[in-house]
C-alpha cells in the first residue's frame, strides 16, 4: 500500500505519529510511505488567531516553514528516500533537544547525511510554491477543517482506478508499540476504505508525551 505522511516539523503530534507509523507499523505491514510537507504556517494564515498565541507561534512556524523549502528542495532533486531522515533530525531539534529557533541547520543536514547545499533553500523564496502545493495536496485529500499530521492512502476506487484518501491523524498522546500500534494501523486502513466515512473524535484528555519517542 502506498502511503502519504505528510509533516510539519513543528508539530508535536506529527512527530508522535510518525515515530508510531515508521518505527512500529512499517516493519510489519507492507506500506510504502512517502513524507511531504504541510505547513502550519500556511493552514493559519487569514485565521483570526489569539494575539498573544501569534506572537509565540508566528517566529517558529516561520522557521518551520524554512525547513520546509529544504524539504522539497531534497524532494525535487529526487531524493525522497532522504526526507524521512531530514525530518527526524528537524524534529530532533524541536521536540528533543527543545533547540527551538536556534539549531544550526547545516549541521543538521550533515547529521541527516543530506548534501548540506541544501541549506540554502531555508531562505529560497522560489520554494514557497511547492510548499504551498503540498499543504493544499493534504488539504485535497483531508479537507480543510482539519490539523496535522495528514495522512493518506491510495485505494481502489469504485470504478477501478486508483485514487488517494487522507485524514487527518492518529492523533495519540504517545508512541503506541507493539501489537497495539499495528491494531491502530489496520483500524485507520480499514476506515479509509469505507466510502462515506469522515469522523471519529472525542475529547483529548492526555497531553503529548514526547518522552516516548525513542531517537
Amino acid at each position: 500500500m502506498k502511503v502519504r505522511f505528510y509533516f510539519d516539523p513543528l508539530c508535536p503530534w506529527c512527530w508522535i505519529a510518525s515515530h508510531w507509523l515508521h518505527d512500529e507499523v512499517t516493519p510489519h505491514r507492507d506500506i510504502d510511505v512517502d513524507w511531504r510537507p504541510i505547513s502550519l504556517k500556511v493552514r493559519n494564515e487569514g485565521k483570526d488567531l489569539d494575539e498573544a498565541y501569534r506572537v509565540k507561534v508566528d517566529p517558529m512556524m516561520d522557521r518551520s516553514f524554512g525547513l520546509l523549502r529544504i524539504v522539497e528542495a531534497v524532494r525535487a532533486a529526487g531524493r525522497q528516500d532522504q526526507v524521512h531522515d531530514l525530518y527526524v533530525e528537524f524534529g530532533r531539534h524541536f521536540h528533543h533537544d527543545r533547540d527551538g529557533l536556534d539549531f544550526d541547520v547545516p549541521a543538521a543536514l550533515e547529521k541527516a547525511g543530506v548534501d548540506v547545499a541544501f541549506a540554502a533553500a531555508f531562505d529560497d523564496e522560489a520554494w514557497d510554491d511547492a510548499v504551498r502545493a503540498s499543504t493544499r495536496e493534504a488539504e485535497d485529500v483531508a479537507g480543510d477543517d482539519v490539523g496535522t499530521p495528514i495522512i493518506a492512502f491510495e485505494v481502489e476506487a469504485a470504478d477501478g482506478t486508483r485514487e488517494w484518501k487522507g485524514y487527518f491523524g492518529p492523533v495519540i498522546p504517545e508512541v503506541v508499540r507493539g501489537q497495539a500500534a499495528l491494531d491502530l494501523w489496520d483500524g485507520l486502513a480499514a476506515l479509509i476504505r469505507t466510502d462515506g466515512f469522515y469522523e471519529l473524535k472525542r475529547t483529548r484528555t492526555k497531553d503529548v508525551d514526547l518522552t516516548t519517542v525513542r531517537i
